[in-house]
């Protein structure tokens, strides 16, 4: 197996389906990640500026503000956990792109290997019958010619 696989990464590299993940990677995977945390980002400043009054002009109390830092504090802390877990899952997706069609490869070939015997045995099992069905369809019509009657 080790001395197949600059063949099988040379199938990979040639392989269309590798070649479009190449292509549409950053719209399918990084764009949406990046636009999620822009999204997050965003939604923590208005929530900020809207808090503090900056275009309204409207002072809070120094306790409100307080514990809007909180509530902000805890919303950016959780998108951070929620980007960095989606930048750790794509990373470990992508290196098992990696990995993955090679095995995939080889499975493919297995799955047809055991097609190929599972049609030989189903063709020899089948044989008996058939010729049965043949011989017997033979004599009939073959009596049936003798005889002068026609099936309808």
């Amino acid at each position: 197996m080790e001395s197949n696989s600059p063949k099988i990464a040379l199938e990979i590299d040639q392989s269309e389906s590798y070649h479009r993940h190449q292509r549409q990677r950053f719209w399918q995977i990084l764009l949406p990640v990046l636009l999620g945390a822009l999204a997050i980002l965003a939604a923590a400043v208005l929530l900020v500026l809207t808090i503090t009054g900056a275009q309204t002009g409207i002072n809070l109390s120094q306790y409100a503000d307080a514990s809007s830092v909180w509530v902000i504090v805890m919303v950016i802390s959780l998108g951070f956990v929620i980007t960095l877990v989606l930048f750790i899952l794509v990373y470990l997706l992508a290196r098992l792109l990696q990995i993955l069609p090679g095995y995939t490869r080889v499975a493919q070939l297995y799955a047809k290997i055991i097609m190929l015997r599972l049609q030989a045995i189903s063709k020899k099992t089948a044989a008996p019958i058939i010729s049965v069905q043949s011989i017997s369809s033979g004599v009939g019509g073959f009596f049936s010619a003798l005889m002068g009657r026609k099936k309808r």
